[in-house]
């Protein structure tokens, strides 16, 4: 599932770079080739150029093995030849512009680099491509003390799970090595929230305190809604809080209800 996932959503990420590269190595054009196969192939050439963990050669046979399996068998040699002559030079490739280099359309490119410069444009691009670690955020309202305990007692009932500390975040961890955030300990019981480093510092920099309303307008599924309760009550209810959560659909709210 994570594998299929990393696919998918690296494919999007990626879409202009992969292109780019797909037409500079196919006789045929991207834009004609038969949807499979354009698809199948995108695909082949995110795991040459963008997955460590996936050997050239299972990328390669196993893309030509979903040609086949789809009914294109006399196309077999055509995403074979592609994909390996794509691996042969993959190390050798030259992006004409940042656009493509870092998958951005061009009108974003530029409004970008005239607002903040081409140096931390680049940058911003670069850290958009970055997976973002998993990282969960407990109440405030606890204690470090008692963070603490609970983060020992995580650590000890998941094997190979690696935890630290969010240099921003007093109250968030960074975690490695869990395959399935529902088996965490801790998680049943909404001991805490699995929440974006960068969704915790919007909240944080909100300013939010105890006895302050907050208007939460596009809430679902309800993270930041939470977050923000949790700073407008971080010392006790001295002063009444209101904290109130909008969305569009019956079914996003019923997302924010359930968290």
């Amino acid at each position: 599932k994570a594998l299929i996932n990393k696919i998918v959503s690296g494919v999007y990420e990626r879409l202009l770079t992969i292109d780019f590269v797909l037409d500079k190595f196919s006789k045929i054009p991207v834009k004609k080739m038969k949807p499979y196969i354009r698809w199948i192939l995108r695909m082949g050439v995110y795991q040459l150029l963008f997955t460590d963990r996936i050997h050239d050669g299972a990328a390669v046979s196993e893309s030509v093995e979903l040609a086949r399996d789809f009914g294109f068998e006399k196309l077999t040699p055509f995403v074979n030849g592609v994909l390996r002559n794509i691996g042969r030079n993959k190390y050798k490739l030259d992006f004409p512009s940042d656009s493509i280099k870092y998958s951005v359309p061009d009108w974003i490119c530029g409004r970008l680099e005239n607002y903040c410069g081409k140096e931390n444009s680049v940058e911003i691009f670069s850290a958009y491509l970055t997976d973002s670690p998993l990282t969960i955020r407990l109440d405030e309202r606890y204690s470090l003390d008692e963070r603490r305990g609970f983060i020992e007692r995580m650590k000890q009932k998941s094997e190979g799970l690696e935890i630290k500390s969010h240099p921003l975040l007093p109250y968030t961890y960074i975690l490695k090595g869990s395959s399935d955030i529902r088996g965490l300990y801790g998680f049943d019981e909404g001991y805490f929230a699995v929440q974006d480093a960068a969704a915790q510092l919007a909240v944080e920099a909100a300013g939010i305190k105890d006895g302050d309303v907050v208007i939460d307008v596009c809430a679902a599924p309800g993270g930041k809604t939470l977050h923000a309760y949790s700073k407008a009550h971080i010392k006790g209810i001295k002063n009444e809080s209101f904290v109130y959560a909008f969305d569009l659909t019956e079914n996003k709210c019923g997302l924010i209800r359930e968290n």
